[in-house]
């Protein structure tokens, strides 16, 4: 006979890595280690089973075989490791919960509802959260859980599902052990929509119970007031989210989701830090002016700190309209290290930092600040890009490469990336490689201006002038109708070797306050050809007052 709260038997503690989610943790809580945690009879199960059957358009059949325990060779890097006080800290990655309402459009509200889980969760000490981009990687891929673990560096791993009918949401989550594979705990929550953030608040205070034993710190988490009272609101609010993380021409509907949140609730001061995120990576994007954009981007911000002065988002979002607007080298650092001193786990403050540390020349800080961001989310294809930008602008093309490819890995459809690469080319002389590039990026973003000031300034560097004048005599064409940033038709003209032109343009940039291109002028191999020239060395000058 079993010895109560013994391991389970060898043969039977691992399904196939693509069983759905949820027969996963029915399973798991069948050979779950604690008496307590198992289901109380066979009737519990045949309940879940029959839900878990109409919930499903398909069935199949799965083995359940796993390796004895003794077997299980644990990964070093997955350990508990200690903060520089000696404190242990653990580890976990909240994967993104399977969205299983049978509507397309409830997959931003489970991604959205697996974020702000991943938020709770950060704001516990003693506790390290792998990054949203990074857990989210492994979303559809039914990865086994052991190997999800020692990709990300976790201890620990949370899953679950969402389904959504009406007013009425049932979520389900299991913690697993991400050495063993084993459950730790599992829990079903059926409740009403309003309920969801006590939901959230549960499921993160229930996890770090849990956890409780290998922690130093006999921190209880305490049920946060709900970030807004309209269920309408948060909704979008979780919609604007998604769609910010999608970038490109998707920011323009970010925007409209995370306006009407704010119309909904006015003191919602996610969403004000949200629309401020949305309003300043748009016009930093290129595709709005600055002079329209940012001041709505600081005045969102700073709303968002007047109802939260704590809300490590907002400072985020006033340190990167500050920067990107006003020049405020000293305000921009300042609000920076607040927002990592506020949720040091908050992927988005370390990455902007590192890059606002690229364009002071900060090279080696620079990429500090990288680390301490893949720590948190190794997989992130925009944290992997930013250390691309600091090899880039170190003039170490070989490394910025090496690095534009391999976040190219990740994620082939991230533009800047293809870009940066093009350009990191273009300093090695390698034309044709750059231009292979770009055309490799044409398919997904044939309507994105940026591809065509690509093109244009590797024409004009390689000797095609007449298709680098071509291209730009469209860009300014558009110019009337349609907004180009004035530095990327200035970009072009440098590469044809017309400084007159060139510094015409810049100066438009200049006086738009479109600093996106200029914040990096001193050290941006592209104008070497202008550094020379009195006029660029007044520019610099000027720009650097203004900060």
């Amino acid at each position: 006979m079993a010895t109560p709260g013994a391991a389970p038997a060898p043969a039977l503690t691992e399904l196939n890595p693509a069983a759905p989610a949820e027969l996963q943790r029915i399973v798991r809580r069948c050979l779950a280690k604690d008496p307590d945690e198992r289901y109380q009879s066979i009737k519990e199960v045949a309940i879940e089973l029959k839900e878990l059957r109409h919930e499903l358009e398909s069935g199949s059949d799965f083995d359940i075989t796993v390796p004895p325990p003794s077997s299980i060779e644990r990964t070093p890097s997955t350990e508990s490791s200690s903060d520089p006080s000696g404190a242990a800290i653990k580890t976990i990655a909240v994967l993104p919960f399977q969205n299983l309402s049978g509507d397309p459009e409830q997959e931003f509200f489970a991604d959205g509802v697996t974020e702000e889980i991943i938020n709770a969760l950060a704001q516990i000490p003693g506790l390290r959260v792998a990054g949203r981009s990074s857990a989210f990687s492994f979303k559809g891929r039914h990865e086994d859980l052991r190997s999800v673990g020692s990709k990300l560096n976790v201890a620990n791993i949370l899953e679950g599902t969402l389904r959504r009918a009406g007013n009425r949401i049932r979520i389900t989550a299991q913690l697993i052990d991400a050495l063993s594979g084993y459950q730790l705990w599992s829990e079903r929550y059926d409740r009403v929509m309003e309920d969801v953030f006590a939901v959230q608040d549960e499921i993160a205070g229930t996890i770090a119970g849990r956890l409780q034993l290998s922690l130093t710190e006999q921190s209880e988490v305490q049920p946060a007031q709900p970030p807004t009272r309209h269920i309408d609101a948060y909704e979008l609010y979780l919609k604007g989210r998604g769609l910010l993380y999608q970038r490109g021409l998707s920011i323009q509907k970010a925007i409209d989701c995370f306006s009407r949140a704010v119309d909904v609730d006015k003191e919602y001061a996610q969403a004000w830090a949200g629309l401020a995120d949305c309003y300043s990576t748009y016009a930093y994007s290129g595709y709005g002016r600055a002079n329209e954009f940012m001041p709505r981007a600081l005045d969102a911000a700073r709303r968002a700190l007047e109802l939260d002065p704590d809300l490590a988002e907002a400072h985020s979002a006033l340190a990167c309209t500050t920067l990107l607007y006003d020049l405020n080298l000293e305000s921009a650092e300042r609000e920076f290290k607040r927002a990592i001193e506020i949720n040091p786990n908050y992927v988005t403050a370390h990455y902007w930092y590192a890059h606002f540390l690229v364009q002071m020349e900060r090279f080696e800080e620079g990429r500090l600040e990288v680390q301490r961001a893949l720590a948190l989310d190794p997989t992130s294809p925009v944290t992997n890009h930013i250390l691309g930008l600091n090899f880039y602008y170190s003039r170490q093309y070989d490394k910025a490469v090496d690095q534009f490819h391999k976040t190219l890995e990740m994620d082939p459809n991230l533009l800047p990336a293809r870009l940066f690469l093009a350009r990191a080319y273009v300093q090695k002389a390698m034309y044709a490689e750059a231009l292979a590039e770009l055309e490799h990026a044409r398919g997904v973003n044939r309507d994105d201006l940026r591809m065509a000031v690509a093109f244009g300034h590797v024409y004009a560097v390689s000797g095609r002038r007449a298709e680098a004048q071509k291209i730009l005599d469209k860009l300014q064409a558009l110019f009337k109708g349609r907004y180009v940033a004035p530095a990327d038709i200035a970009l072009i003209y440098a590469g044809l070797g017309d400084k007159d032109q060139a510094f015409k343009w810049l100066e438009r940039a200049y006086e738009e306050r479109a600093v996106r291109r200029l914040l990096f002028l001193k050290i941006e191999p592209t104008f070497d050809s202008l550094r020379s020239d009195p006029r660029f060395t007044d520019l610099v000058r000027r720009l650097e007052l203004r900060g």
